[in-house]
């Protein structure tokens, strides 16, 4: 398993920007020589897991706090952040990869987890959540959500319930044994500046800063969705969320059996649920304030919520992301802000730079899940681009669509339908895991249509939210591709393809054009020809 070319190829992979552990290590050392240590590691490596044991430094960590949000005097506002050994990193990415490999080979994983899962993303689930809230409400249903919270999750993990579940997936042996020594034994200490605190030992929880410690948590807790019966699960890490179409008094009650069968869960994993942070939220088309259902959770009420952070982004009862395109408006704008105001000499390279790292992100993290349908929300997202581009020395006198010609650069609105294509490309072509995308796209029964041979269905539907929903909308676009872009081989050669294929389309600079890609003659499909070739 630990063989001297996969040791060296991880050591020459090392980010040298991250700080050392305990032993002192540093990244850039192990990158530098990763060819003289490659093999003595490898033979220690294969030692620790062939006798179950590991050095006491590869099982200590310096814990340093860094602020979240919040008054900088409480302690609650501050993310503890683990340091850890950078050598026993490398052997757990190895041990990771073989138990992720059987997981999958053999079917382990839960369908509804999302988190630490390779070919599984926040966007996928995210997607795949809303297209049935807004399919509910395009019925004129309702949907009942339930977010519930783990103490302090990961810290509490019990390790005999762990390696309990470890052996049950078939984790036994050397395997078992070497995590066994892993969890135990473990101690940790507080580093303030060059201050240091004494040793305290950790006995309990996944270990912080490690890189099996995500994948361990994980499989804890794999088997969570089985205990529901009636309603729909999904996980990302320890985020839950319990949901089901109400649309009497009955389903509310079946809900509440299933809230109480995650409660039961939680108690008999010794994971405990905070009763005060667990939120319930009714989406529907036109949600009343007052739900007539309230639902519990271990004798106590739970909370009823208007606006819900999932997974980073804001979910309201309506399903508009009205909140979230404003926050993430308001945040993109203060970041430009700060970075006018303190670069002293503006010039097009560096001003690009900052944009497109700093800036642009927040308004595009998820927003295939979250895209603008109305008029007034693409122009206020485009206003951000806009007030950057006015920045640039030379342009400011210039119309907004000739300043992102001169920039190359072009508009929020067309990204977004290029980050639509590229999704849609992942989902068809597995790039995904197959496990999860089932039925999320719906090919087409035409056979006799001219196009590729992944043209999708058109799905009826009532209203605008419905409308302007992923799974929707992204039909007609991907539908009028031409076949030698939908055929490429790789997301990158489908993202270069695709480049090509837009690289006239009107979005590109005018933001108030349709996304419609026209008739499938709209471009010229000779210069994709050649540069596919």
């Amino acid at each position: 398993m630990f063989s001297p070319e996969q040791v060296e190829k991880r050591l020459s992979q090392l980010n040298v920007s991250k700080s050392p552990g305990p032993d002192q290590l540093h990244p850039r050392v192990l990158r530098e020589a990763s060819k003289a240590l490659s093999a003595p590691f490898a033979i220690i490596m294969s030692e620790s897991y062939a006798t179950a044991q590991l050095p006491q430094d590869w099982k200590q960590a310096h814990v340093s706090a860094i602020h979240k949000k919040g008054s900088k005097v409480k302690a609650d506002n501050y993310r503890p952040v683990s340091l850890t050994s950078i050598v026993v990193k490398l052997m757990e990415a190895i041990v990771r990869m073989a138990m992720i490999s059987h997981m999958q080979q053999h079917d382990l994983f839960t369908k509804y987890q999302f988190g630490f899962i390779p070919s599984r993303s926040t966007v996928l689930q995210l997607l795949t959540v809303l297209d049935k809230w807004s399919k509910s409400i395009d019925e004129q249903g309702s949907v009942d959500v339930l977010y519930f919270d783990f103490m302090k999750a990961f810290d509490r993990v019990p390790h005999k319930h762990l390696l309990t579940k470890l052996s049950g997936y078939g984790f036994v042996g050397a395997t078992h044994t070497w995590i066994k020594n892993f969890l135990l034994g473990r101690r940790q200490r507080i580093k303030v500046g060059q201050h240091l605190s004494k040793w305290y030992p950790v006995s309990s929880g996944i270990p912080q800063g490690s890189v099996l410690g995500p994948l361990l948590f994980v499989l804890f807790i794999n088997d969570l969705p089985d205990v529901v019966k009636y309603a729909q699960t999904y996980l990302f890490a320890d985020d839950l969320k319990l949901f089901m179409q109400t649309s009497s008094e009955e389903d509310s009650h079946r809900l509440q059996e299933d809230i109480n069968s995650i409660h039961q869960w939680s108690e008999t994993n010794l994971l405990a649920l905070h009763p005060g942070k667990c939120k319930s939220m009714h989406i529907a088309s036109r949600p009343s304030v007052d739900v007539p259902y309230t639902y519990q959770l271990n004798g106590a009420e739970v909370a009823k919520s208007e606006l819900e952070k999932d997974i980073g982004v804001l979910i309201d009862q309506r399903l508009s992301f009205q909140d979230h395109m404003h926050a993430k408006i308001n945040k993109a704008n203060s970041i430009l802000g700060v970075i006018l105001r303190t670069m002293e000499y503006k010039d097009e390279t560096s001003l690009l730079t900052l944009y497109k790292a700093l800036v642009r992100p927040q308004l595009e993290y998820c927003n295939q899940v979250w895209s603008p349908y109305m008029v007034k929300d693409i122009i206020q997202i485009e206003s951000v681009q806009r007030r950057m581009t006015r920045a640039v020395p030379g342009l400011k006198d210039l119309e907004y669509e000739e300043r992102l010609r001169t920039l190359k650069l072009p508009t929020l609105s067309y990204r977004r339908l290029r980050g639509d294509l590229i999704e849609a490309y992942k989902i068809l072509t597995l790039k995904y895991d197959p496990a999860v995308t089932q039925d999320l796209l719906t090919l087409a029964d035409e056979s006799r249509t001219r196009g590729h041979h992944l043209k999708l269905k058109h799905q009826t539907v009532r209203t605008s939210r419905r409308k302007s929903a992923f799974f929707v909308r992204v039909v007609e676009p991907w539908n009028r591709l031409p076949p030698l872009v939908v055929e490429a081989p790789s997301v990158k050669s489908f993202e270069r393809r695709l480049d090509k294929f837009l690289e006239h389309h009107p979005i590109r600079y005018d933001y108030r054009a349709s996304p419609s890609l026209g008739p499938p003659n709209f471009f010229p499909a000779q210069e994709l020809t050649l540069e596919a070739h």
